[in-house]
């Protein structure tokens, strides 16, 4: 927790509040996670001060925030994750373009099932699929080829792992399963438990990405901000145009997906992967010869491009520059996109397909 979480504060930070004070038990009433600290949130803070002997003040600083990470069973590693440099086993193939990841515990529910997977199905990996009522708005992609394939046998190792379950309430408890097997999650041997985003960020800090950016606050990253800790550590392409998020053909093994409420990570790659955004040279190493097109892409006049930062909480992104225009997707706050346009007060995001956004949720940054 970087600041004192009050009533009347919204955002990324505040959902995080309030997800941990519904995983022990306090009520927020209809509202729920809805990223805004009004009186529903602040009297279930108090009660929770008033059960812990803190201060009373309805205000969440750091005794709060941690005396309630203490209570979610959440305690820092004290060992370091392995460098990027560790070698990787060969990559599996597949017959078809799959995808890994966590989506439910064996009573198909959030939470409330045993540590570990009971069902095989918890974990599990299955054909590519973009769901039209929840569909897929990010491809996460390594820059690098090794750090692609550490990341998918990562992936695969907790997916084959039966110690490792699904369980909202208890997404943490891989990082210190995680930790004591010398961070490789195949080789977990104490029934365990995660979600679909603390199991894509455990897979990131298992190939030796900054744990800093995956584990603050004593939370593994959530659906809704592990784009941005990606981001941050300068590894990854960040993907939005429509032949990635929207077709198997372009996406490569290793690539992590990212829908409002699901992540899972690519692995096979799809029969077009080396037309698209290919990979740089790996640090220190030679430069890879790219792989050209098999049809060259028509050439077009260059637009002016201009990043920008999202200043909103949760800000739609429409198919056309205005609200008439229908919603394809979210943004949070601190996504960065890149821009080739503006129009009438919406921001044109470069993309395959039209995708625009208000830009009095935009911070300009060049």
């Amino acid at each position: 927790m970087t600041r004192v979480l009050k009533k009347g504060d919204r955002g990324d930070d505040v959902r995080e509040l309030q997800t941990a004070l519904l995983n022990l038990g306090y009520s927020l009433g209809n509202s729920g996670v809805d990223g805004i600290f009004g009186n529903l949130t602040r009297a279930a803070v108090r009660d929770f001060q008033s059960a812990h002997n803190l201060k009373v003040d309805g205000q969440v600083g750091e005794d709060t925030w941690n005396a309630i990470q203490i209570a979610l069973g959440n305690t820092p590693p004290t060992t370091t994750p392995p460098s990027t440099s560790t070698p990787v086993k060969p990559a599996k193939t597949y017959s078809d373009v799959m995808i890994g990841g966590a989506s439910g515990d064996e009573n198909h529910s959030a939470s409330g099932g045993e540590a570990g997977n009971q069902t095989g199905k918890e974990l599990k990996i299955q054909k590519w699929y973009n769901n039209k009522n929840n569909p897929w708005h990010t491809v996460i992609r390594p820059k690098y080829a090794t750090l692609a394939e550490k990341l998918a046998v990562q992936c695969e190792g907790a997916c084959a792992n039966m110690n490792i379950g699904y369980d909202q309430k208890e997404r943490n408890t891989i990082l210190k399963a995680a930790e004591k097997a010398d961070w490789d999650l195949a080789k977990i041997d104490t029934p365990c438990e995660c979600d679909c985003s603390s199991l894509m960020s455990m897979c990131c800090i298992c190939c030796g990405l900054p744990l800093k950016y995956f584990y603050t606050s004593r939370n593994l990253r959530t659906t809704k901000t592990i784009v941005s800790a990606c981001e941050k550590t300068g590894d990854f392409f960040i993907l939005t145009a429509t032949k990635y998020i929207g077709e198997k053909q372009y996406l490569k093994r290793g690539d992590i997906l990212v829908s409002n409420s699901h992540t899972c990570m690519v692995l096979q790659n799809g029969k077009n992967a080396n037309t698209g955004v290919a990979y740089e040279p790996e640090p220190g190493s030679e430069p890879i010869t790219p792989v050209e097109p098999t049809e060259p892409d028509e050439p077009a006049e260059e637009p002016t491009y201009w990043v920008g930062r999202v200043t909103g909480g949760s800000v739609y992104v429409r198919s056309g520059p205005g609200k008439e225009y229908k919603a394809l997707y979210t943004v949070h706050r601190n996504r960065k996109l890149n821009f080739i346009g503006e129009q009438d007060g919406w921001g044109h995001i470069d993309a395959d397909t039209p995708r625009w956004i208000s830009l009095k949720y935009i911070e300009r940054l060049s």
